[in-house]
């Protein structure tokens, strides 16, 4: 998606640097900026969600070592 996101903000450099006074072509900057910052606003919260779900992996599997640790220690040895 980043590089999708690229693309759409390399084009829309392309379009201004162009001759703006054209409607089309104003029309289609605004578009191009409209789903660049849609794109920007995807990654953004998939990295966040991604970030989340890795702290909780974390967490849960810190408590599973920890529980394990603790039976482990109870144990008679003989």
């Amino acid at each position: 998606m980043e590089t999708e996101n690229s693309k759409w903000f390399h084009r829309m450099q392309e379009l201004n640097d162009s001759d703006l006074g054209d409607m089309g072509i104003q029309r289609q900057m605004d578009e191009l900026n409209g789903k660049s910052q849609y794109i920007s606003r995807l990654v953004e919260n998939d990295r966040e969600d991604l970030t989340y779900e890795f702290s909780k992996s974390m967490n849960d599997l810190e408590d599973t070592r920890t529980q394990l640790q603790k039976e482990r220690n109870d144990l008679p040895w003989v």
